[in-house]
């Protein structure tokens, strides 16, 4: 429930700022800002085990799910409604259902690649390094939005 909750409550300044501090601008803010929460929670795999044998670390467990909670809250304003809104903007009128469409099946393409690939990810990486992994894809996509990105905010439909 906490996820949901985290997800609702950092949605709502998309709302706000989607048209006034603009797409591209929250994109630019808040893909870096994600991969340093995901590097923040890979690297906080190294926290020092000082736990009693058959108990759980609570530091090591608080810091990982703080990175994990505050990747979301960064997630919601920024890289999740940005996207469809995009999507929205950038067909014209006569096939943005079959555009929409196509959006949407391409997220959640991308999703089951992401949830399928990360057991071999882990075992391959560790949790630092596959949580490293997509900090870089993170950064990847900053780049991308800089350079090959325009900003719609202004554009008409």
């Amino acid at each position: 429930m906490g996820t949901g909750i985290v997800n609702w409550l950092f949605a709502i300044p998309a709302i706000y700022t989607i048209d006034t501090f603009g797409r591209r601008n929250l994109l630019l803010t808040t893909f870096p800002i994600m991969s340093l929460c995901l590097l923040f929670t890979g690297f906080s795999f190294y926290a020092p085990d000082d736990a009693p044998e058959g108990s759980y670390n609570t530091l090591r467990v608080g810091l990982i799910a703080a990175g994990i909670y505050l990747f979301m809250a960064v997630y919601s304003p920024g890289e999740g409604p940005v996207p469809f809104t995009y999507s929205a903007e950038a067909f014209p009128l006569y096939i943005r259902d079959t555009g929409m469409s196509f959006a949407t099946a391409t997220c959640w393409g991308f999703n089951f690649i992401i949830s399928f690939t990360w057991p071999a990810l882990l075992a391959a990486f560790g949790p630092t390094g596959a949580f490293g992994w997509y900090a870089a894809w993170n950064a990847a996509a900053t780049v991308y939005c800089y350079f090959l990105l325009p900003e719609t905010k202004v554009s008409s439909l």
